[in-house]
């Protein structure tokens, strides 16, 4: 069956009927730039290289290309220490292959429904699966890959999973949001709302613009702490921790297109804390966090997947992924979950301690995000 997009409407919102109109506000550099920047990252799978404006759009600087775009369609990002645009998914909407793309993406909503009324508990589709069921060719194949990869808006009921080098097989998980997907009237209103929400028309564009924005909020965040009457235990180099500072420095250091690396910072930072102030029960359960947090980076959903299969890390490595995922995980499970009985014993750190393990799994996951 064979899905038509309507490509013309009044509409303010981001939505794929819209695309037309808001395809012709842009200027001739504009739409260059974000054909430049899909075909790019369809080619290689990184974000367009900032060096690479001036052929598009000759004279004119960076800031009077992106005048009238915002974060929510491109933004610089920092790649191995070099300037780069990313492009959203929005914005590759926006490109001269936008309807192209919205039209398989709501195919491949039709598509994630029919199996959804099949059977409800499906979890997860693979790529040869998709493209015999859509009957795709190689170049739609390839298009779809690269608009999962790019990243899909909140609440999306399918997300890429896992994938591989090159033409290789890639998974797309379905959550739970394919309820909302099964009880839509169709896919195409189904994706507008959800395009219409995700759409961050106030982000700006620039990395110096959108660091200066959240500045006060993090000025507004320090005084807050500040005035807490319990002050943070104080780690300086000279003080050991339970994750090594240096290596904290490396996570803050990634700029990844892929990973984020934001909230696992913010985790060892207070995995740290706890362990300074003696608290276990706050140490297991932020070790079992970060297990659940970082399997993608490993091309796994799950750290059971990453200790059994994984092979990147060496020995040493699988040594410490099983440790973690056959001990720390029942200790965590056994302190979280077994109901209070008449008599207990609080836990100690030495029970909890797993930090040479951590260790071990943070430095692949920043050799591998390098």
């Amino acid at each position: 069956m064979n899905y038509s997009v309507q490509t013309s409407s009044k509409e303010e919102r981001f939505s794929v009927v819209s695309l037309s109109d808001r395809v012709n506000t842009l200027t001739v550099p504009q739409k260059g730039l974000l054909d430049e920047a899909w075909n790019h990252f369809v080619s290689v799978g990184t974000p367009f290289p900032i060096r690479g404006v001036p052929r598009i759009a000759g004279k004119q600087s960076v800031q009077q290309v992106l005048e009238g775009l915002n974060g929510g369609l491109i933004f610089e990002v920092l790649e191995q220490g070099k300037r780069c645009l990313q492009l959203t998914l929005h914005g590759a909407l926006l490109s001269g292959h936008g309807i192209d793309l919205a039209g398989l993406l709501v195919r491949l909503l039709y598509l994630v429904r029919s199996l959804f009324e099949r059977d409800s508990f499906i979890t997860e589709i693979q790529s040869s699966q998709i493209v015999d069921q859509m009957s795709l060719t190689p170049v739609e194949t390839r298009l779809l890959f690269a608009l999962l990869r790019i990243g899909l808006p909140p609440r999306m009921p399918i997300q890429l999973s896992g994938w591989g080098p090159d033409d290789s097989p890639w998974r797309v998980a379905i959550s739970d949001e394919v309820i909302d997907l099964f009880n839509s009237d169709n896919a195409e209103a189904f994706l507008d709302d959800r395009l219409s929400a995700g759409y961050q028309q106030d982000d700006p564009c620039l990395l110096e613009d959108r660091q200066r924005r959240i500045l006060p909020s993090l000025s507004a965040m320090s005084d807050f702490q500040s005035s807490l009457s319990v002050a943070k235990p104080h780690l300086d180099r000279n003080t050991p921790s339970y994750i090594a500072l240096s290596r904290l420095d490396e996570l803050r250091a990634i700029s990844s297109f892929h990973f984020d690396c934001t909230r696992i910072v913010a985790m060892c930072e207070e995995l740290n804390e706890c362990a300074a102030r003696d608290n276990p029960l706050a140490v297991i359960l932020l070790t079992r966090t970060i297990l659940n947090h970082v399997p993608p980076a490993f091309e796994f959903e799950t750290f059971a997947q990453v200790a059994a299969n994984y092979r990147g890390g060496g020995s040493s490595f699988k040594k410490a992924a099983e440790r973690l995922e056959n001990h720390s995980r029942k200790v965590a499970d056994r302190l979280a979950h077994m109901p209070i009985r008449d008599k207990e014993v609080a836990p100690t750190m030495g029970e909890v301690n797993f930090a040479a393990e951590i260790e071990a799994i943070l430095a692949e996951f920043c050799r591998i995000l390098k």
